[in-house]
């Protein structure tokens, strides 16, 4: 017998801006009863209940590769560019000023919190180093308040049928060890 093996939507949902039908920036979100109000500048308050939320998550972005060798090339030719007009001593005096920004374009880094709706909507939130404490709490709550959610509605479902007239069938799941 041939089994069919069930289509793995984590394959689906690795680039979310890839598959979802709308993408919604947001600036502030709030905790509610049954469910999350996010709500950007633009359009009004949207609420999301906690059982249409497929994922949320936060991702971690640096500065490319490509923008840091921009910036050691524009180094380079200003420090050459001195060189050739100014003396030696002042050409290096002010490429120290260089140092610090790249440093700090190097250590720079921004994260996005995702919030992904069932319907294909992905609502993301950019947020810096300051707030990233806040954002993970919050985080942290909304799939606490998801998983009692998705409880609860386990309990109602297992309460309103016997053990007799509920058939499970597992055959389409596989342990990964």
């Amino acid at each position: 017998m041939i089994s069919i093996q069930p289509f793995n939507t984590y394959l689906i949902m690795d680039n979310p801006k890839q598959y979802a039908t709308e993408i919604i920036r947001f600036k502030t979100q709030s905790i509610v009863e049954k469910g999350l109000i996010v709500k950007n500048k633009k359009r009004e308050e949207q609420f999301i209940l906690f059982s249409e939320v497929h994922k949320i998550y936060i991702l971690k972005h640096k500065v490319g590769w490509l923008l840091k060798a921009a910036c050691i090339a524009s180094f380079v030719g200003m420090l050459c560019f001195e060189s050739v007009y100014f003396s030696d001593e002042l050409a290096f005096l002010s490429s120290t000023l260089f140092f610090p920004a790249i440093i700090k374009l190097n250590l720079f880094k921004w994260y996005e919190m995702h919030l992904e709706h069932k319907g294909g909507i992905v609502y993301t939130k950019q947020f810096y180093l300051n707030t990233k404490q806040e954002h993970i709490q919050f985080l942290h709550r909304v799939r606490n308040r998801i998983f009692e959610c998705q409880m609860n509605s386990i309990s109602s479902f297992s309460n309103t049928y016997s053990e007799d007239e509920v058939i499970i069938d597992c055959s389409h799941f596989s342990l990964i060890a």
